[in-house]
């Protein structure tokens, strides 16, 4: 650049965050997509030991209802 130039400064207001998808009722699949489309990692636990419906059925931290998390934050999803 040359002196004189106009320089833009951004502050950053920390990671940006976006909203959580509710995905308490969805099958694993669907829900893992969901997370991932948003912008979120994933992690699938199973604390159950119950037979297997793929269906989640709890989530960390929850979603839905404007409730929001940093973008590419982990989200625990609990399937049974």
């Amino acid at each position: 650049g040359h002196r004189m130039d106009t320089v833009t400064i951004t502050v950053s207001q920390g990671p940006e965050m976006i909203e959580v998808p509710n995905v308490i009722d969805r099958s694993q699949d669907k829900a893992i997509e969901a997370l991932k489309a948003a912008g979120f990692q994933v992690d699938v636990r199973f604390p159950g030991l119950i037979s297997p419906r793929n269906q989640v059925y709890e989530q960390s931290p929850a979603g839905g209802a404007g409730k929001t998390a940093p973008k590419g934050s982990l989200v625990i999803i609990n399937v049974f």
